[in-house]
């Protein structure tokens, strides 16, 4: 399926010595798909490390709302 080829790749994403912003997009957009919202916060963040003024990044992060919830 092509979803897990996209998971498989993402994996390369991660261990890749330069930090990748599409790849983390994209890595945080399949965390909250899985319903996890820990990871999808962890990935918006990385996004807003590589870029600090990406909008999408600090409106999803804004709507996953605080770390607790």
């Amino acid at each position: 399926e092509a979803k897990d080829e996209i998971r498989d790749l993402l994996k390369r994403v991660q261990k890749a010595p330069v930090p990748h912003e599409t790849g983390y997009r994209v890595m945080a957009r399949f965390a909250k798909l899985d319903g996890d919202n820990a990871g999808s916060r962890k990935y918006w963040r990385k996004v807003q490390e590589t870029s600090p003024k990406d909008a999408e990044a600090a409106i999803e992060l804004k709507l996953l709302g605080p770390d607790d919830a």
